[in-house]
């Protein structure tokens, strides 16, 4: 079901989040933070690859629905995965007092993201497969109830 893989997700990406505010917040060893900002990054394309996959058959319901209502701040996940890997990969050429900063801010992002993708995208996913439940029940796949004469 795609519904609970997006969930699974989501559990999965919140887990690597509070993994990694938990290593900043008790000022754990920096190799400690690295490992958390690794797992964060793998699990972030991962999650955005299979995203596209998994949100396909819905793809026209969700274009309409962020065409009517696209927030000026929306946070995005490839920016937040660009700057999690270029901070990640600059390590000691940035002062550790500002990749503290902008770690807690992109964390601050994802969570953001994760919000806004649970309150807009779920719902869409939602309706879409009780679309497809509706159909496989009935036996109505597109064009299949239109027999005409051969």
């Amino acid at each position: 079901m795609m519904l609970n893989d997006l969930v699974v997700h989501h559990d999965q990406l919140e887990r690597a989040v509070a993994s990694l505010e938990r290593a900043l917040q008790l000022a754990q060893a920096p190799k400690t933070v690295e490992q958390a900002c690794r797992g964060l990054i793998a699990l972030l394309e991962a999650h955005l690859q299979e995203e596209v996959a998994l949100l396909a058959k819905c793809q026209c319901q969700l274009q309409s629905l962020l065409r009517r209502r696209v927030p000026f701040d929306q946070a995005d996940p490839l920016a937040i995965l660009q700057d999690l890997n270029a901070l990640s990969s600059a390590g000691c050429q940035v002062p550790a007092a500002l990749r503290l900063v902008q770690l807690r801010h992109l964390l601050h992002e994802m969570r953001e993201f994760l919000d806004d993708e649970e309150q807009a995208v779920f719902p869409v996913v939602r309706q879409a497969e009780a679309h497809d439940r509706a159909l496989d029940e009935c036996g109505c796949l597109f064009g299949e109830h239109e027999a005409g004469p051969a």
